[in-house]
């Protein structure tokens, strides 16, 4: 009777508070579970494009960047900004690590400096360096950079890239940032 009390209240939990709550209060219940378990706590990681792109959540220390690396990752792109020490973890791990803050909901600020990160994370696919973008949840944010790169990775339309992107993983939480894919991407609308 307990559990399913415990279950009952997170399922209402997730109706009444949003998604980012919902999500921390998972990953503080999932971090008692693994109190001394020396277990890496990254969620919701996938890849979009095997060996070439991928996306998660936050991570949390060493031992998700250490995952990471071990799914072959070798670029972290974090579109919110996590601990101080993941640069250094990153750094020792030998991962190279890019911050490109983008407000939780929301879309770039600058739409230059965004196709300039696209383009870097695109070369980086051509020349064998797997990616990997976090946001906090690693759905909206993550999702819409994710849309933007394979859209213009295959030159396809936006509809195409989201839907591509939503078959491997949960993606992009608001209006905002599906209208920030199809203006990204409007040179290969057909």
């Amino acid at each position: 009777m307990e559990k399913y009390k415990l279950v009952s209240g997170l399922i209402n939990l997730h109706f009444k508070f949003s998604l980012k709550v919902v999500c921390s209060i998972y990953y503080f219940l999932y971090s008692l579970y693994t109190i001394g378990k020396n277990v890496a706590m990254i969620l919701n990681f996938s890849w979009v494009i095997p060996s070439k792109l991928s996306g998660c959540s936050l991570p949390r220390g060493q031992k998700d960047i250490e995952f990471l690396y071990s799914q072959g990752v070798k670029r972290l792109v974090s579109l919110k900004r996590p601990s101080d020490e993941i640069s250094v973890i990153c750094e020792q791990q030998g991962l190279k690590w890019t911050y490109f803050g983008i407000t939780d909901f929301s879309v770039p600020n600058n739409d230059y400096e965004f196709d300039e990160l696209v383009n870097s994370i695109i070369s980086d696919m051509d020349n064998g360096i797997p990616c990997c973008v976090h946001c906090h949840a690693g759905i909206g944010r993550t999702g819409m950079l994710l849309a933007c790169i394979l859209g213009k990775y295959f030159k396809i339309s936006a509809e195409k890239a989201i839907q591509a992107v939503k078959k491997t993983r949960s993606a992009i939480d608001t209006g905002e940032q599906v209208e920030y894919v199809y203006n990204y991407l409007r040179e290969y609308e057909n």
